[in-house]
Formats: C-alpha cells, structure tokens, sequence
C-alpha cells in the first residue's frame, strides 16, 4: 500500500527574515531618505573635520567655522539624529552653540590671511567691535580705523590691546541699549541667503575662472539682506563686464 507524504510547508521568506533591533530598524528607515542621506554624509564628514581641527594645537578656527556652517543647514541636524544645531554641539564637540555662531561668523566675514594674522582673540574682538558701531562696519574696514567713542574719546584700533576693542564694542553696544530692554546681537546671514549664494555661487565654478575667482557671503543689516564680496583680478572683470550700448 502507498505511503503518502505530508508535506512541511515553507516558511514565508518575509517571516524568515531576521528582524532589526528596533533602534536600528527606526536608524535605517530615516537614512532611506535621500536628502537625509546627503546631509548626513556632508555632516559627518564636517564633524570629522573640526574634531580633527580641534585636537591639532593651532587649529585652524576659520576652517572650523566654515565647516560649522555647513551644519546649519536647514534638516542637517535631525539627518545626524539630534535634536538642533546647539545639540549638534554640544553633542559632537562640547561647544556652545553661542561659540559655534561666533565661528561661523568670523568664517563669513573675514579674509583667510586677515583672521589667521589677527589670531582667534583678536579677530572675536574685531568682529564684536563691526557688530557694534552705529555704522554698518566690516570687520576688515576697522583694522586702522580711529574710532569716536559713546564717551567722546578717540580709540586707535591698530594701537588698542585686543581687551580695549572688546570695552569699545561693549560701550557701543550699551549707548545702542539706552531706552532699549535688550541688546541687539551680533547678525549673521539666514539660512535662506547661504542656501540662494551656494545654489548662484556655481556660476564662479566655470574653469576658466574659478581657480582665481573668490566669493564669499556677507552678512548685512541692510534692508536688501545679504550682501556677495567678489575678488577677482582685473583681466576677469573686464572679460565679464556688460557689452557697449548702441
């Protein structure tokens, strides 16, 4: 008499799949997110870049600034699992996000050979002192300026310790404050001009010209926002200037 044989049903190969801790399920389903996945990898690789920076003795601080900006970036911070950029931080780097701002600024708005000369103190110093006066003052514009001070004493900014430019730019700051119930703060570009000067900053990447040409985004308290420094030679400008009317 014939035997019949039962069969063992497979398991599906859904079932049989091992499943992710749950940490790691939630992890990989954000990164499946491709803009995630490209700030992540620009932000990791900017941590990277400033803990190196900042285990070297003379770390480069524009370079840490400038790599701080790039994690300010609207959505980096929730691609690198944390909470804003002042967790981001605190977190990567146990630095406030008030230092992490001054670095950011210093990085826009000074000249490489400029801010390394100044050394760190007193490039913070100037860059108070421009964010201060009445004027709309670039950090650069001061260096040997003499400046008339809320107390009507003159102040030779060459000649003045890195401690005096820091009482100048507090004075300056408290004349702004009377009637005022808060001091206006250093200012700094948005995340919405960063965005619009990186996307129009690739015209600059052409190659005949962007081995010469240097741009870079300035913060301003004007109304039209943001203003672009441009550094070219001559030869450039007058290859790009407008055509003769008529």
């Amino acid at each position: 008499m014939a035997t019949t044989r039962t069969k063992t049903p497979r398991p599906k190969a859904s079932a049989a799949k091992r499943e992710l801790p749950a940490a790691l399920a939630k992890r990989a389903k954000g990164l499946r997110d491709t803009k995630r996945q490209r700030l992540a990898a620009v932000g990791f690789a900017a941590i990277a870049l400033i803990q190196d920076l900042r285990r070297r003795i003379t770390g480069d601080y524009l370079a840490i600034g400038k790599a701080l900006s790039e994690l300010r970036q609207e959505g980096m911070a929730d691609a690198l699992g944390c909470a804003d950029f002042a967790d981001l931080c605190e977190r990567h780097f146990q630095m406030s996000a008030e230092h992490a701002e001054r670095l950011v600024r210093l990085a826009e708005r000074f000249e490489r050979a400029v801010a390394l000369d100044l050394g760190y103190e007193r490039a913070c110093a100037l860059l108070a002192l421009a964010d201060a006066t009445p004027a709309e003052d670039a950090p650069e514009e001061l260096l040997h300026a003499t400046l008339t001070l809320p107390s009507k004493e003159t102040l030779a900014v060459d000649e003045a310790t890195t401690a005096q430019l820091f009482a100048a730019a507090k004075a300056f700051r408290d004349a702004r404050a009377v009637g005022q119930t808060k001091r206006s703060p250093g200012f700094t570009t948005t995340p919405d001009e960063r965005a619009r000067f990186a996307k129009s900053a690739k015209h600059w990447q052409r190659k005949d010209v962007k081995d010469v040409v240097t741009t870079r985004l300035v913060a301003s308290r004007k109304e039209h926002g943001a203003l672009v420094r441009v550094e070219l030679p001559l030869a450039v400008w007058e290859r790009l200037r407008p055509p003769p009317r008529g």
